[in-house]
């Protein structure tokens, strides 16, 4: 399992409590490997994902903007490009395996990085508590 380590808080209430969804969902995966039942499961999952990332996204989005912060665009692009890769695993025949580790991949190096940095700006601007 994709387990939640308290290197991940953003020390954003909100934001930590959708990081943890995200990696719920994507453990849905691995659930479904172990059951034998991957491949039957991976679309519905990667709809489940696409959509609450979308709402996840709108919700960082608000945030960047409130904040004036001044890599928004950057970090839209990196979310517009997940979705993209999401929706792009729907219609490909990937091996489940793969899908499961872009995703784990991308989750950890986005919330450790690009999602890191904008916290940072957030929490020095006092915007978010």
């Amino acid at each position: 399992m994709f387990e939640w380590d308290n290197s991940y808080k953003t020390g954003i209430q909100s934001i930590d409590a959708e990081h943890l969804m995200l990696f719920s969902l994507m453990n849905q995966i691995k659930i479904n490997i172990n059951a034998d039942r991957g491949k039957e499961c991976v679309a519905d999952i990667l709809d489940a994902l696409s959509v609450y990332a979308s709402f996840h996204f709108a919700n960082e989005k608000k945030l960047m903007e409130t904040a004036n912060f001044p890599e928004i665009d950057d970090h839209i692009t990196e979310h517009m490009n997940f979705s993209r890769a999401v929706n792009n695993m729907k219609t490909k025949d990937i091996s489940i395996y793969k899908v499961q580790s872009y995703l784990i991949d991308w989750l950890i190096c986005h919330i450790l990085g690009t999602d890191a940095k904008f916290v940072r700006f957030i929490q020095n601007t006092k915007v978010v508590q």
